[in-house]
């Protein structure tokens, strides 16, 4: 970041983030476009023929009930997918049995011994099935947007885990699989099971930058950490394209990579313990809140591979699998509150107000859809109410952002809000201060203790128009004790007439005394016009940046300061003039 006094300075992405923005939004590109085809399973239903196979093709669990006309598959029957033509072959032939274009399926199987070719016919999937996989559709872009993010703005060992295990989180099954013609749609399909291959080992390195801060550790686990998930990923997706598309047993590969994920999944429990028992106070409280959200959406995995289709509707079984985004809420809350992975206070609320108002647009647009498409299906009035509805949310989308910032500070960010709330309190009652010390015991100690600020400083204007600090608390001693008359920083609130944020490197890069990094900002205390003092701010013990509103209800205490010094200023005076007529009128 460069700039001076002649403009706003320019920021330029150094390589190092130019990569990190190119995969970052390759890899977003590619989830978000193996899952939005599958929105139109809301008007184009998947045939499910009900069944689940092992990695041998062998039927683990099918559906009691079939359609009529249809030849009932039984568990124990093995799918002979050789039989297949590799043009044909589909996942959706081994796994768990769907189609999307062929209601009607013609399967050769081999049962006790026989081989024989069953007539399947399809179930469609229930308008309530498909609402819920277009929830678990919105849920999934949403929470590789917030991993996506969260990467870009803090780089570090843990955000890139995070996102990996974002990125390899179960989707529903994809339209490319049929748009996408053989063998070429294998090469989505691969990348698909190598990323969720690699979501077990992006869980482990998480856990240990929970429980590790030591930088030289990090780094080895970093890389040792990359190699296990491009591994186990390479596993898991040949094991996938072995019995799919080769149409052989993948009984050696899948085992392994069960074992190797089991082993995965008790190193993780295992960090994840260390790191509990390492953690104090609040930490403590936020990993195990993360550590119990990562067993919750564990178990309900582990439920759906063991009960579905056989015990389980597609409804519940839908709902137990969107149960994986438990831990990412559960993270991005110790993101936002408890600045999880160092994240700024400014970025955080930030991403809240995104998510908030894209939730709530998002819904609003929902609501427009669905209430469009039932009028055109039972109205001849249906671009009456198209009009309608976009004038309507047209009219109340202007209106999001107050709501939204009332909610997330009253109920996410309260902390903020009880200092917002001290701010606002000083700046009432600074205005009928009695004394100076009343105005300087307001600007510094109760404005540093509402804002947890490191320091606070007053600099009195002297005759040569220079400033010498007056007083402060737990002011710096090696900070300038002077500013001099013809010092930029004089130059620039004079001209601005408002507060100055300084940066250290800015401030030093310009030739202004106050140069110092730890220094937030200066204020000027204005008497008859003049600028008759300076206040300096430190920047916040810990390390959070002051946002907009806080940084005007300071500006408010310190014109309100002006106006009481104001005040004071004319009382005394009168005072004195009284005094001096009073001999005279008596003489």
């Amino acid at each position: 970041m460069t700039g001076g006094d002649s403009g706003p300075p320019h920021v330029r992405l150094d390589r190092a983030q130019w990569v990190r923005l190119v995969i970052v939004g390759v890899l977003v590109l590619f989830a978000l476009g193996r899952v939005a085809p599958d929105c139109v399973r809301v008007f184009y239903p998947l045939g499910v023929f009900g069944y689940v196979t092992d990695t041998k093709g062998v039927v683990a669990q099918a559906a009691a009930s079939v359609p009529r006309g249809s030849d009932r598959i039984e568990a124990g029957d093995v799918i002979r997918i050789d039989r297949i033509k590799p043009f044909d072959r589909k996942p959706g032939f081994v796994g768990l049995g769907y189609s999307y274009d062929n209601k009607v399926r013609y399967v050769p199987i081999e049962r006790a011994g026989h081989e024989r070719i069953l007539h399947l016919i399809a179930h469609d999937e229930s308008l309530a099935n498909r609402l819920l996989v277009l929830l678990r559709i919105a849920i999934y872009i949403v929470v590789v947007a917030f991993g996506a993010l969260l990467v870009i703005v803090k780089p570090n060992l843990g955000t890139a885990a995070i996102f990996v295990y974002v990125l390899g989180g179960e989707f529903p099954t994809t339209y490319l699989d049929l748009v996408i013609p053989n063998p070429w749609r294998q090469i989505p399909e691969w990348i698909s099971a190598t990323l969720t291959g690699a979501a077990r080992p992006a869980l482990l390195v998480f856990a240990a930058s929970l429980a590790w801060n030591v930088p030289s550790l990090r780094v080895r686990v970093a890389w040792l950490g990359a190699a296990l998930a491009l591994g186990l990923g390479t596993l898991h997706a040949y094991a996938f394209e072995r019995l799919v598309y080769l149409g052989q047993p993948a009984v050696a590969a899948s085992n392994l990579y069960a074992t190797l994920s089991t082993v995965f999944t008790l190193a993780t429990t295992i960090v994840f313990i260390v790191a509990l028992a390492r953690a104090r106070g609040r930490a403590r409280q936020r990993i195990g809140w993360i550590v119990v959200s990562f067993a919750f959406a564990g178990i309900a995995r582990l439920l759906s591979d063991a009960l579905f289709p056989a015990h389980l509707t597609p409804q519940l079984n839908a709902l137990l699998l969107t149960l994986a985004v438990l831990p990412i809420v559960v993270v991005w809350i110790g993101v936002v509150r408890d600045r999880l992975f160092n994240v700024d206070f400014v970025v955080s609320r930030a991403l809240v107000y995104v998510a908030l108002t894209a939730g709530v647009i998002g819904a609003l647009t929902i609501i427009e859809e669905v209430g469009t498409l039932i009028f055109f299906y039972n109205s001849s009035l249906s671009y009456a109410v198209l009009i309608g509805l976009s004038v309507a949310i047209g009219a109340f989308t202007s209106r999001l952002r107050a709501p939204i910032e009332r909610f997330v500070d009253r109920f996410i960010f309260r902390d903020r809000r009880s200092q917002r709330k001290s701010l606002e309190a000083i700046a009432r009652s600074v205005i009928d201060a009695n004394s100076t010390d009343e105005v300087d015991d307001a600007l510094l100690e109760r404005t540093v203790v509402a804002l947890e600020l490191a320091f606070a400083g007053i600099y009195r204007r002297e005759p040569n128009g220079s400033f010498s600090f007056d007083r402060g608390i737990r002011f710096p001693r090696d900070v300038a004790m002077t500013i001099g008359a013809s010092d930029p920083l004089v130059a620039a609130i004079a001209q601005t007439r408002s507060s100055l944020a300084l940066d250290g490197r800015t401030a030093a890069h310009n030739g202004r005394t106050l140069s110092d990094d730890r220094v937030a900002f200066a204020a000027p205390l204005f008497i008859e016009r003049e600028i008759g003092a300076i206040i300096v701010y430190g920047r916040n013990v810990g390390g959070l940046d002051l946002d907009p509103d806080e940084r005007e209800l300071v500006i408010e205490i310190i014109a309100h300061a002006s106006i009481a010094l104001g005040a004071l200023e004319l009382a005394r005076l009168r005072a004195v003039v009284a005094r001096n007529a009073t001999p005279a009128a008596t003489a």
